[in-house]
């Protein structure tokens, strides 16, 4: 078994849409238009997003609002809060 960074971690549309706190949708959509990297798995090519990708991208719309964010959570209890 490989062990990942949490900054490695790969997350589902739908925990980085209840993380950020949108719709699964627009998750997509960011994603569609490179906004929001994304990662195609599988035969098919469900997505799948980096951690640290997710903080680049609210530190890109936020400046570094990430350093909060990572002081508060980690990426553990990120991962338990979006399956609650």
């Amino acid at each position: 078994m490989v062990k990942r960074s949490p900054k490695e971690t790969m997350l589902t549309a739908r925990q980085v849409a209840q993380f950020l706190q949108v719709h699964v949708s627009t998750i997509r959509r960011w994603s569609d238009q490179g906004i929001l990297k994304t990662y195609r798995i599988g035969n098919r090519g469900d997505r799948r997003y980096k951690w640290k990708d997710v903080l680049r991208f609210i530190e890109s719309r936020n400046g570094n609002a990430h350093q909060s964010i990572t002081r508060d959570f980690s990426s553990q209890e990120i991962l338990d809060k979006s399956f609650s």
